[in-house]
């Protein structure tokens, strides 16, 4: 609905997938999920889609990794000798992080980095340049970025909420028991009702 200005390029979007927090399992009530508080930072904040990304425990700012990597993009490019797209990044690498701050449209209050956490590339990174092997690259650098945010924030979020859910003798299969059996009662007691 938001996107009649064609903010969002849907294709490269599509390739990403969004994992569920403590506030979504709460919700769904999933069984042993007794409260939808962050269990990593041990605050009284709700560990919703934000909070994970600014929880005070992460080892890493979102700022940190958005800039960082674009740095090491370009020794990735060295090690493999491509001087040709490391003169095109450094063309590009302050556009990049300037579209990265600039406001979203989309979602209202945040910068367009917050777009690229939600695997959402943005129309703008594609009208950098008219080139085709310069839109790639630039492609490459907003997939790595993304990687880096995954590897850097998301992998040791869902290691430690891992590790933590051990500790309390949760298991996968407990965070869909009750939302299983709430189907099934659900259903049976549905159909005693129309009797």
């Amino acid at each position: 609905m938001y996107n009649h200005k064609k903010e969002f390029d849907w294709q490269t979007t599509l390739e990403f997938v969004k994992q569920s927090t403590y506030k979504i399992l709460h919700k769904r009530n999933a069984n042993k999920i007794e409260d939808d508080k962050c269990i990593r930072c041990g605050k009284n904040e709700i560990e919703s889609w934000e909070h994970i990304w600014i929880c005070e425990v992460n080892e890493f700012s979102i700022d940190e990794i958005v800039q960082e990597p674009i740095y090491r993009f370009e020794q990735q490019l060295k090690n493999c000798n491509q001087d040709e797209d490391i003169n095109i990044l450094r063309n590009y690498n302050i556009e990049f992080i300037s579209i990265l701050e600039s406001p979203s449209i989309i979602l209202r209050g945040k910068s367009k980095k917050w777009e690229l956490i939600r695997g959402v590339y943005n129309e703008h990174f594609n009208s950098l340049s008219n080139k085709k092997e310069e839109k790639m690259l630039i492609k490459r650098l907003w997939m790595f970025v993304y990687d880096e945010i995954k590897n850097r924030l998301w992998i040791p979020r869902c290691e430690e909420i891992k590790r933590l859910e051990e500790k309390a003798n949760i298991q996968k299969l407990d965070l869909r028991k009750k939302r299983e059996s709430r189907r099934k009662f659900g259903g049976r007691q549905g159909r005693k009702n129309k009797k």
